[in-house]
């Protein structure tokens, strides 16, 4: 059996806690920007993502995950409620 009913999405906020961990993932080559997904921060200086997240960035711009260098830039974005708001290098 099957749920066909749409889901509901509750708005966050910017001081909701998971805004503190989420963060954006961005990747660029040449010029193209692509975001196809988020990641949290674990601690300063180490996030995850799901893997289907990364595989999708390789796909884009044509690299196989394990084989070699990535030439592409892949960036984790952390949006701040507003300037002047403390905020943690992730």
């Amino acid at each position: 059996m099957s749920d066909t009913s749409t889901p509901t999405f509750n708005f966050t906020g910017f001081d909701g806690i998971i805004t503190r961990f989420a963060f954006l993932l961005v990747a660029e080559k040449d010029g193209v920007v692509r975001c196809y997904g988020t990641g949290i921060r674990v601690v300063p200086g180490i996030g995850l993502a799901a893997r289907h997240v990364i595989e999708e960035y390789a796909r884009e711009f044509g690299f196989e995950l394990g084989e070699g260098h990535a030439s592409f830039a892949l960036s984790a974005l952390y949006v701040a409620k507003s300037p002047g708001n403390e905020t943690q290098d992730i």
